[in-house]
């Protein structure tokens, strides 16, 4: 009796849960779009990004609406964050355990933005010509760029995962020495390691794709600040708990460049990559420039053999339509498609299942479709296509445990483009998220 008293009163818990959530949804709705609009209007009219204040008018929620979500958790312990617009609701609830017979689930794959098989982003011994900052700067026309030399300017942001127990950083002996030969006026650049979400940093743990995405990045931007991301969140979408701190840190980055990747398939579900894209959007409409590599699969994304096609796979968070989504190239005059068989690896690109595909890519995204001769069970033709640019994305050249070596896949690609490109002018540094 005692259980089913207990058992009662948690589904009657979920049940108001369930009631406060709708009323919320019902809500949002008409907000989002209000807000979808006006970020649109600010990319489109080169406009001023949003204040938080100003966010917060979007987000957060009106005061009958309030009253009436917090009337349904009758008085549970609840808090709402800054922006107004999420609700944290203490539950204590008894479990009932059933045994039964299931099979294990497949474990999702994390990996930098290139496939497991060929790891490309992992250096190699040097072989053939490589891009120095140098080369690149030119090649991109950076020369204009003014990089900050404030410690508390806007800063760049790279993301970095690690799993317990095991811990993620770079070692700055390596960044230090890849400076020292090609930007000797920087002396004791550092960036920072910032820990979150159960994140573990340790300078003992460096890899081959944190040597690339710390060395390129301050080789094209030094001294602009650089924070590196440690964040744990393995086993949730992490990037909706990153974005979750972002939008919390009163100093966040400038830019923020992901050279990791999930799939599509990964995620829990719809609601909760829709729930990540639109924090994405809200950091978006502060200043934030949210970068990621595209994949280094070609159209497969997490399609690894014919057990598993059709259909491809989209990567993670691509799909996103407030996310840029970075391909790759290689030689030069004219800049081409990565070809695996030269390079180790296929620039990523497809179209989301999970995110339709926004208004401001239906002229060239229409015309590719209907001219494709692409079997269209394979893919969503309505959904959103990525990357939405591309650069070059083989034959980096990184130092490595003190050693020269190279660095290839769209994590070099979304390092090389826009973390340089997206860093807000002098005059807009001073502005307050």
């Amino acid at each position: 009796m005692l259980l089913l008293t207990s058992l009662i009163a948690s589904l009657s818990c979920l049940c108001h849960l369930v009631a406060a959530e709708q009323t919320l949804h019902h809500f949002h709705s008409h907000r989002h779009h209000d807000l979808e609009a006006r970020v649109l209007n600010i990319a489109q009219s080169n406009g001023n990004w949003l204040t938080l204040d100003e966010l917060t008018e979007y987000t957060s929620i009106d005061k009958t609406v309030r009253d009436a979500v917090e009337a349904t958790l009758e008085g549970r312990q609840y808090k709402w964050n800054k922006r107004g617009n999420m609700l944290s609701v203490e539950v204590h609830t008894r479990y009932l355990h059933i045994s039964r017979n299931m099979s294990s689930s497949p474990r999702r794959q994390l990996t930098s933005s290139s496939s497991s098989s060929s790891t490309p982003h992992r250096p190699i011994l040097l072989q053939r010509h490589q891009r120095i900052p140098q080369c690149l700067s030119q090649l991109y026309n950076f020369a204009n760029v003014t990089n900050s030399t404030r410690p508390d300017d806007p800063s760049i942001g790279i993301l970095a995962v690690s799993r317990s127990p095991a811990t993620r950083g770079f070692r700055q002996s390596d960044l230090d020495l890849f400076l020292s030969r090609y930007r000797p006026e920087i002396h004791d650049f550092k960036p920072a390691a910032i820990e979150i979400n159960g994140g573990k940093y340790s300078e003992d743990s460096g890899s081959g794709e944190s040597a690339l995405d710390t060395q390129l990045i301050a080789g094209l931007t030094a001294p602009t600040p650089i924070r590196f991301y440690v964040t744990g969140d393995y086993d949730k979408d992490m990037f909706a708990t990153t974005f979750d701190y972002l939008m919390e840190d009163e100093k966040g980055p400038a830019v923020f460049a992901m050279a990791y990747g999930l799939t599509e398939r990964t995620i829990a579900t719809k609601e909760a990559a829709q729930a990540m894209c639109e924090t994405a959007m809200h950091l978006t409409a502060l200043g934030t420039t949210l970068v990621a590599a595209s994949g280094d699969n070609g159209v497969n994304g997490a399609t690894v053999g014919p057990k598993d096609c059709p259909p491809f796979i989209p990567t993670y968070p691509n799909g996103c339509p407030y996310i840029l989504s970075v391909g790759a190239t290689y030689h030069f005059d004219p800049e081409v498609v990565p070809d695996k068989k030269e390079v180790g690896f296929w620039g990523g690109g497809g179209f989301s299942r999970v995110f339709p595909r926004p208004d401001w890519q239906s002229e060239a995204v229409s015309s590719y479709v209907n001219k494709s001769a692409l079997p269209r069970e394979n893919f969503n033709a309505a959904g959103r296509g990525y990357p939405d640019v591309a650069a070059q994305g083989s034959l980096h050249r990184v130092i490595l445990d003190g050693k020269d070596a190279v660095g290839d896949g769209t994590s070099a690609s979304v390092n090389t483009l826009w973390s340089p490109s997206s860093i807000p002018p002098a005059s807009a540094q001073a502005k307050e998220r």
